[in-house]
């Protein structure tokens, strides 16, 4: 299944970082941390990257501006997202994307072999609304909403936040900050309050009984969120698999 568009928001303060830049264009081995996951949507095929800005967003562009004259088969394009939250900033496309995309966080490191998984098992539930990228690595990002899903399945069963301990001794699964997305999703995004956690528009769109997958993923994945995010990422082992 082809993915034509990808979407990254690139619009938070990253208050809990405590640097004075935006914190997707952090560099982490010379490269900004945005790069990680523009590289891992040009690998199955995405040809136009929308980029949803919003504080500092006169850095991502100026960034964004020397690396689309490098990108090849690949739209780069730039828009504002405002800074009420990812779920809103994505929910200001509704209308204009009329088909599945991808999506991700732009404090987010994962690998093209995650996203390829992703793509693989929106194929496999054409009915979910939207299919996460999840990960039974609970301690990477702890703030990261949790997921169960239903017995020997991979559709969302509930979606908990703060990190909450799993219903009737489910597994947990952490989500990534990494999604296929359809449409029909928008109604959902548009209604998370402001600044709410991507992750929250599964929370309405569960209880009318819309179906969420889960694409269950076992490669290494970094979320960066504070500054010993930073010196975690030395050790990482999503950073071993890209030094390959």
């Amino acid at each position: 299944m082809p993915v034509r568009i990808g979407v990254i928001a690139v619009g938070g303060r990253g208050s809990r970082l405590g640097i004075d830049t935006q914190k997707c264009l952090v560099p982490l081995d010379g490269r900004p941390v945005l790069h990680y996951a523009t590289r891992a949507f040009v690998s199955v095929g995405v040809r136009m990257i929308v980029y949803l800005t919003g504080y500092r967003r006169e850095e991502v562009d100026s960034y964004l501006a020397d690396v689309s004259a490098g990108v090849t088969n690949c739209l780069v394009v730039s828009t504002y997202g405002g800074t009420e939250g990812d779920a809103r900033a994505v929910s200001r496309l509704s209308g204009v994307l009329d088909d599945g995309f991808l999506y991700a966080g732009g404090d987010v490191v994962f690998l093209p072999e995650t996203t390829r998984q992703l793509v693989q098992t929106a194929t496999v539930y054409p009915e979910s609304i939207a299919i996460v990228s999840v990960s039974p690595c609970l301690d990477i990002a702890p703030s990261h909403p949790r997921i169960t899903l239903e017995s020997g399945g991979n559709l969302v069963r509930e979606v908990t936040f703060g990190a909450a301990e799993p219903k009737d001794c489910l597994p947990a699964f952490s989500i990534m900050g990494v999604y296929y997305l359809r449409p029909k999703a928008f109604s959902y995004l548009g209604a998370v309050g402001l600044r709410g956690q991507m992750g929250r528009f599964m929370e309405s769109a569960l209880q009318a009984s819309e179906s969420v997958a889960a694409s269950i993923t076992e490669h290494p994945w970094f979320c960066l969120h504070t500054q010993e995010d930073l010196q975690a990422w030395e050790r990482s082992d999503v950073r071993r698999a890209l030094l390959r």
